[in-house]
């Protein structure tokens, strides 16, 4: 089933509480989290990650999430009426911030230098 469906058929509202459910869910000692998309909504979600791991949180700036995304109507972004992706992508933010045990800016393409980043970064939790 696509995440797109389930918001179609279903509503945002269980969209976020299938996800939620499935999220509490995961379970494991010393991980490395990155959740991305619409888990960060779960307060209950992400405490629970942070209790079992390090959550990371990969920025990239607004042009290349909008690039990447392209057609985000059919990708199971959870976007209320009214909505636009910026404001989307600004509520986001906040609350990745708000979660994140360690930040790792990943605004281009320079890969080797974000692995590096997160490595250095995880390490200095130890």
């Amino acid at each position: 089933v696509k995440l797109q469906d389930i918001i179609n058929n279903s509503g945002i509202d269980e969209f976020k509480r299938l996800e939620e459910a499935t999220l509490l869910g995961i379970n494991g000692t010393n991980m490395i989290i990155s959740t991305g998309g619409s888990a960060v909504y779960s307060d209950a979600a992400m405490k629970h990650f942070k209790s079992i791991g390090t959550v990371v949180y990969i920025y990239v700036g607004f042009d290349l999430i909008k690039t990447r995304l392209g057609d985000f109507s059919k990708r199971g972004v959870v976007l209320r009426d009214g909505q636009t992706l910026e404001d989307l992508y600004k509520e986001r933010t906040a609350l990745y911030e708000k979660y994140a045990d360690v930040v790792i800016n990943c605004n281009g393409n320079e890969y080797e230098k974000y692995r590096e980043s997160l490595i250095e970064a995880l390490n200095l939790r130890k």
